[in-house]
């Protein structure tokens, strides 16, 4: 069953978002506060309503669902009043600017019945999600690390590379984790032009799972890597490469003990396979998982809580970065 969907924010995500409904769902409004931008969309599609306010977009447009593209100190906001007007919501990463806002959101949503759920587009890529299998059928074994690299040269926002980028990256691990929390968050970055630029974020848990994750805005070249290390097998995922973007290694390290005084490693390697990852956009997925938690009355996997936990941990890291690196526990 298609919904009626209403799209706020018409910048370069919210046109991947919007041309993603269009194929799958009833697009009839869209807000945006640029004349140019909604002038550009009428002659493609005379039949949208278009608004250039958004308190008269939610009072006019009749929108079952509303999908918010916006800078991320605006969702709160409208996340709350598209709830208040009786809309489901898909925001765009991260949720909110703070735990507090999440707060808020989750607590208009359970007090409204209204599904909201955190577009983490890589939660929802064919690639991810085939090693989510993988991982959840005890093909690795026991997790014992995760190691990301995502890095390019440019481009400077008006937020750190720390909020922009590492979302990526901790909403993969936080899927793989199935949402774990970790019991601390520790975090360094550097300052060379007005703004945060890289930053190394390292991530512990109780059970001595580590993952560490760097994010850099002025390197030489374009990286997007994550490694994930098992007690049975380990994974190279590599988003830059056209083909076999997932590489599994059946390579195993043990410790055993001939006597008590003479500890050894065992190494063991073996094959390495390239499963075939499905040829499918994540948007695709992100959009057909909204509308069938809104019709089966669900849960999506980046729900609201998914998301805050995400912002929790920025949060963190955002306190040890002040604080020189200071790992900050986690009280969740």
């Amino acid at each position: 069953m298609k919904r009626k969907v209403g799209i706020i924010g018409l910048g370069y995500w919210g046109q991947n978002l919007l041309r993603n409904f269009m194929a799958a769902t009833d697009v009839i409004a869209c807000c945006d506060t640029d004349p140019a931008v909604l002038a550009k969309l009428k002659e493609k599609q005379p039949y949208f309503k278009l608004f250039g306010d958004v308190g008269e977009f939610l009072k006019d447009s009749k929108a079952e669902a509303v999908v918010i593209a916006t800078p991320p100190d605006m969702h709160k906001e409208l996340a709350l009043s598209a709830i208040e007007a009786g809309a489901h919501v898909l925001v765009e990463k991260p949720l909110g600017i703070s735990v507090k806002e999440c707060d808020q959101i989750i607590e208009a949503a359970e007090k409204n019945n209204r599904i909201v759920m955190v577009d983490h587009t890589f939660v929802y890529h064919p690639a991810v999600q085939l090693l989510k299998d993988r991982i959840k059928s005890n093909e690795f074994g026991d997790l014992l690390y995760y190691d990301s690299v995502r890095v390019n040269f440019g481009k400077f926002q008006k937020t750190n590379v720390l909020w922009d980028l590492a979302p990526h990256d901790l909403s993969i691990l936080q899927y793989f984790l199935d949402n774990k929390m970790p019991r601390a968050v520790s975090a360094v970055a550097a300052t060379h032009l007005g703004v945060e630029g890289l930053c190394y974020i390292t991530l512990t848990y109780d059970n001595g799972f580590v993952a560490h994750l760097h994010v850099n805005w002025m390197a030489p070249v374009k990286v997007r890597t994550i490694m994930v290390g098992g007690s049975k097998k380990m994974a190279l995922y590599d988003d830059n490469q056209p083909a076999e973007k997932i590489k599994i290694y059946d390579k195993e390290i043990k410790r055993f003990e001939e006597k008590s005084d003479d500890v050894r490693i065992r190494y063991r390697v073996g094959d390495m396979v390239a499963p075939v990852v499905p040829d499918k956009e994540a948007l695709a997925n992100v959009v057909s998982e909204f509308s069938n938690c809104i019709e089966n009355n669900r849960q999506p996997v980046s729900n609201a809580s998914f998301g805050r936990n995400i912002v929790r941990i920025l949060e963190a890291a955002t306190e040890s970065v002040k604080k020189q690196g200071l790992p900050i526990p986690l009280n969740i």
